[in-house]
């Protein structure tokens, strides 16, 4: 019988110690690679959302839903790149963070910013203009704050590859507002 516990003890460990990333690092590039693919997933969903869209107020309803999405998946991302189980990343995979930034994110944040823009006389004719700019405001604020914390856990390195798409995506959301606020 002590036999049998021991077995089960030794594979439950072993299977343990396979399953668990072994060190911050690890942990840490999986999480912020993992966040920002479902950051990008939500952006499709927002712009989705926005191509569907032809007039009316509870026809807008997936828009701002699509605005919420991207708000919760850019969230947890900022809280997983602050907390301390994620490390100062190496400069490959902080490369590799940097690129899937560029793309696709950064391109398809700029097509989604497009679509909206390309909205904005139905969404005005039925009245959502505030909801529409409440909605890039929350965004750019999301997109300052996450581009920032994870910032710091990419090398230093290779934060110039970073900086040309994260200002692309600043731009893109900026012009939008600007857009909706004339």
């Amino acid at each position: 019988m002590l036999a049998i516990k021991s077995i089960i003890l030794l594979f439950t460990s072993a299977v343990l110690a396979t399953s668990i990333p072994r060190d911050a690092h690890a942990l840490g590039y999986e999480l912020l690679y993992s966040d920002l693919v479902a950051l990008d997933k939500s952006v499709n969903t927002l712009t989705a959302a926005v191509n569907a869209y032809t007039n009316g107020t509870e026809e807008a309803a997936p828009i701002l839903a699509g605005v919420s999405y991207v708000n919760a998946t850019n969230r947890k991302g900022y809280y997983d790149a602050m907390s301390d189980r994620v490390a100062v990343q190496n400069l490959n995979d902080s490369i590799t963070i940097a690129d899937y930034v560029a793309d696709p994110i950064a391109v398809d944040i700029t097509a989604g910013v497009a679509a909206i823009i390309q909205k904005k006389d139905p969404l005005v004719e039925s009245g959502l203009p505030q909801q529409i700019l409440d909605g890039l405001n929350l965004l750019v604020m999301d997109h300052e704050t996450l581009s920032a914390a994870i910032a710091a856990k990419l090398d230093p390195a290779a934060l110039v590859v970073a900086a040309v798409p994260v200002a692309e995506i600043d731009v893109a959301i900026r012009s939008a507002i600007a857009d909706f606020e004339l």
